[in-house]
């Protein structure tokens, strides 16, 4: 990021350099997870494998409870990722709720040890494969300049990547989009990375179809989990750069309101100071996914129960006078909420960020932040409806959960 003054929200920080610097800084580690599934081009829609819970009924079948939550699940952004994934795991657990939507969840290992927790009582576990990475390779000249730096300046430091990131800039600034996601396509195999990176590209059997420069090996970062059964799910890409984006949409029996659709996703995030790949603006960017997605809400019915879920990364300000958060992009979040009908779950106590710059996770803590986590509701006439903030203390991210509980 250029300039002390800016703050990025979400996992802003996540860019091409940073996630650069999280490879050079992970140690060796044994390669792990399942191979990749190309999954459909942009703003197609795929049909994912439903899991039915063992689960027939919510905790109380006169209550709905939904969360959403960003865990944060970033290596060389937020500290401790395999610490905090098993400490997500256990919350998550515990956690009441029938549904939860989750963002930034990586690593495959991660993936599974959370599946794993979480499936464990029966609840089904819905996420989609990562896009296709393979064919993304780095120039000669890139990895000869970046290893020669890096080896000149920060041998035997504790930390290559801050190391690198105040040495060795101008060989990181100088990196192809194409290299920087090859390079951090298996962070759990970095040296086998650099090796596969480094040599040539294979050729391609559909030209018409080149790799996309994703990071993190193409992974969404998303997953639904539900305690109710599951009667149908899609998964529906967006257009989008640096990582693939779209929306996870489940139909889920509930005892009371019957068929419950449920949306689950995290919108690109409006990114400062750094270069962005060839797609656009991170802004023209966000738009056109909250287009996509108010077109797949409102391809159900108005009365059709539905909530929406997930780290939008927009959102209003604190309401008048207020200082404890700001707004993100509001107009878009007006948007979404004008052109579907949905309504907020945390109207009537919207007075708490979910990305706070108090949170220890964050870089420099101090007050404000952003609300841009968001349980989001239509076709539900509830006696009453309630949202909180969960996982505060201790902090488990760099985002705070958010949980809506309505009386039916």
């Amino acid at each position: 990021m250029q300039g002390s003054s800016i703050r990025p929200s979400g996992r802003h920080r996540l860019g091409r350099i940073d996630t650069l610097l999280a490879f050079l800084a992970l140690p060796l580690l044994p390669a792990c997870g399942p191979s990749l599934r190309v999954l459909s081009s942009e703003s197609a829609s795929v049909r994912l494998k439903a899991n039915p819970s063992s689960r027939t009924d919510a905790t109380d079948s006169h209550q709905l409870s939904v969360l959403t939550f960003n865990a944060g699940l970033a290596p060389g952004v937020i500290p401790n990722v395999d610490q905090r994934a098993t400490e997500i795991a256990d919350a998550l657990t515990q956690a009441e709720f029938d549904v939860a939507c989750l963002q930034e969840v990586w690593l495959p290992r991660h993936q599974k040890s959370l599946q794993a927790a979480l499936t464990n009582g029966g609840a089904s576990w819905l996420s989609p494969p990562p896009e296709s990475v393979a064919g993304l390779s780095c120039g000669d000249s890139e990895l000869t300049s970046l290893v020669s730096c890096v080896a000149s300046h920060c041998r035997g430091e504790s930390s290559v990547a801050s190391c690198a990131i105040h040495s060795c800039r101008a060989e990181l600034d100088g990196l192809s989009d194409g290299c920087a996601a090859c390079l951090s396509a298996d962070l759990d195999d970095p040296l086998g990375s650099l090796a596969r990176c480094a040599a040539p590209a294979a050729e391609e059997s559909d030209v018409s179809l080149p790799p996309k420069p994703y990071l993190l090996g193409g992974s969404y970062g998303t997953a639904l989990v539900s305690r109710l059964p599951v009667t149908d799910v899609e998964y529906v890409s967006f257009e989008s750069s640096m990582h693939p984006r779209g929306v996870i949409h489940a139909q889920v029996a509930h005892p009371v309101l019957g068929s419950l659709n449920v949306y689950c996703t995290h919108l690109t995030p409006f990114l400062r100071g750094m270069k962005h790949p060839p797609a656009g603006q991170f802004i023209t960017e966000q738009s056109r996914q909250i287009e996509r997605l108010s077109g797949l809400i409102n391809a159900q019915s108005a009365s059709s129960p539905l909530v929406l879920l997930g780290d939008l990364n927009t959102g209003t300000h604190g309401g008048a006078g207020s200082t404890e958060y700001q707004a993100r992009l509001p107009q878009h979040f007006a948007r979404l909420l004008r052109q579907t009908g949905l309504r907020r779950a945390d109207s009537r106590a919207a007075d708490q960020c979910t990305f706070c710059y108090g949170n220890p996770l964050q870089p420099h803590p101090d007050g404000g932040g952003l609300r841009i986590d968001h349980v989001l509701f239509r076709g539900i006439d509830p006696r009453a409806v309630g949202a909180e903030r969960l996982f505060v203390e201790p902090a488990l991210s760099d985002h705070y959960a958010v949980r809506a509980k309505f009386l039916l």
